[in-house]
């Protein structure tokens, strides 16, 4: 199996192993190989491994000691890790552990979009109706879009909407017209 199979297969130890071969035979790693190895982690998650984000921000502190910078691709992997276990370890602490990453990405000075809010939200999302928190939660990272000036898209008002919908929360029957007109501009 090669190292990409690996990594979308979820196969952790197969691609620690594919890791250290490159490693032995003087293959230097880099950012791409390092983004893909940590959107694994991701995988492993949805599977329910609930120390999936742990270890991949693990890896990304051994990529940080290889003297390799996190891009944007990087840190949305090890994000996606956190997300993919909210239901396992609970909402506010999967976004916790993402929120944390958001600020690294920020101290990178690198530009923080959309993409991981919305990653989170959606995590927090599929935990709402197992999580009693996780609709509040889903607020709290709109808000904070909000706050920290990233523009929100499309995804970002329909996975609230949506999450508001199923968990019938009353913020969403109050303020849906006025979240559907916020979307349209």
């Amino acid at each position: 199996m090669g190292w990409g199979a690996c990594a979308k297969a979820g196969a952790e130890e197969e691609a620690s192993l594919v890791i250290r071969m490159m490693n032995g035979d003087g293959v230097e790693p880099n950012v791409v190989l390092y983004s893909s190895y940590l959107s694994m982690f991701a995988a492993t998650g949805a599977r329910g491994d609930r120390r999936a984000p742990y270890k991949a921000i693990q890896a990304l502190d051994e990529m940080r000691a290889l003297g390799l910078t996190p891009n944007e691709y990087t840190y949305s992997s090890v994000i996606a890790s956190c997300a993919s276990v909210s239901k396992q370890i609970g909402c506010q602490a999967a976004v916790d552990l993402g929120c944390s990453l958001i600020a690294a990405m920020r101290r990178d000075v690198l530009q923080v979009t959309a993409v991981p809010y919305n990653t989170l939200l959606a995590g927090s999302a599929r935990a709402v109706g197992g999580d009693d928190a996780a609709m509040d939660v889903c607020w709290q990272l709109f808000g904070d879009m909000r706050t920290q000036g990233v523009a929100k898209t499309v995804v970002t008002y329909t996975t609230l909407i949506d999450a508001g919908a199923r968990a019938l929360d009353e913020r969403i029957l109050d303020q849906g017209m006025q979240l559907l007109r916020e979307m349209k501009e």
